[in-house]
């Protein structure tokens, strides 16, 4: 029997309980939910993924955005929905939030840019806040959001904690690290914020450990913008620009986004002016109608960046 074939009779079944006995009505909600969100959920990343058109990609998540608020209510300690909220909005601010606000900051219009870094910052924070949720779920897992969020960092103890984080809170570890960083990423004026860029990078160094290509090679795309970074913040070119080439190997060059971000970090802060123009505009020139459709909405995101970059290369170089 398909997936859809079974969430449609759970929905029956549910109907009829509904109906025909004392159980509440939060009980019912809580079970189907519990039940056909696995389906849904699994089935609505993919479709996202494949998406052609960059405006239907955004008000496709954005619309979902309070779905998934909603059903955590009636489930609030359901894992999937948590980790899949932590992607939603992390994904939506990196995707589409950022890019207004990129938008903005060439065009110097310094209000709309400073609105849509806020905007940013809160969803971002929000997506970490499900993703601790998440990981809150494991003895573990509660014990390492204790040890980050502490008004007293002690990186020894959280190394040590991140150990006993496994593979069962890989997704969780991961997007809460996504959300945190790119919070971190647009924080950069705030020394307070960078001063947390240690416990950052512990977090990213575990997923690695745990599975360096999970999601195309993102968790060691994380870590080739972090060496792309200043020295003084531990900044190195020779590791940032193995790490990009070994994303690259991973998803066989068909994420532009690890393109894109090379040459707006390490190309930028490495100087290298023309390598970053040239990525760019071979990114462009890419025809990706044939590979694989799960890097359609990733690809259409690269290209709309690099065009934007392009345009503002004389900013950026």
């Amino acid at each position: 029997m398909s997936p859809n074939k079974r969430v449609c009779i759970l929905i029956i079944l549910l109907i009829f309980t509904f109906f025909n006995c004392g159980c509440s009505k939060q009980w019912i909600i809580s079970k189907g939910i519990n039940f056909a969100v696995p389906v849904v959920l699994e089935n609505g990343l993919e479709s996202f993924l494949e998406e052609t058109d960059p405006i239907i990609g955004e008000i496709s998540i954005a619309s979902n955005l309070k779905l998934l608020d909603i059903m955590l209510v009636s489930t609030p300690n359901n894992k999937q929905i948590l980790n899949y909220a932590a992607f939603a909005y992390g994904a939506y601010a990196l995707s589409f939030v950022e890019y207004e606000m990129e938008k903005a900051g060439f065009s110097e219009n310094e209000e709309l840019e400073d609105y849509h870094r806020m905007r940013a910052k809160s969803l971002y924070l929000r997506s970490r806040e499900y993703g601790f949720r998440s990981l809150k779920l494991s003895h573990e897992g509660r014990k390492l959001v204790k040890l980050v969020t502490s008004k007293k960092i002690d990186l020894d103890a959280i190394n040590s904690q991140l150990k006993r984080i496994n593979s069962d809170q890989k997704e969780a570890l991961f997007w809460t690290t996504i959300s945190w960083g790119s919070y971190l990423q647009i924080s950069r004026d705030n020394l307070s914020e960078l001063a947390l860029v240690p416990v950052f990078k512990a977090m990213s160094y575990r997923i690695i450990e745990l599975d360096e290509e999970h999601f195309f090679g993102m968790p060691l795309m994380i870590d080739a913008m972090l060496y792309s970074m200043a020295p003084m913040f531990g900044g190195d070119e020779l590791k940032s620009s193995q790490r990009f080439k070994r994303v690259s190997d991973i998803n066989k060059g068909m994420c532009l986004l690890n393109q894109v971000f090379k040459a707006k970090f390490f190309c930028t802060q490495f100087d290298y002016p023309d390598e970053g123009i040239a990525i760019l505009k071979n990114i462009l020139n890419q025809d990706t109608s044939s590979w694989p459709k799960k890097y359609n909405l990733i690809n259409v995101i690269a290209k709309r960046k690099a065009k934007l970059y392009l345009k503002y290369a004389d900013d950026i170089f």
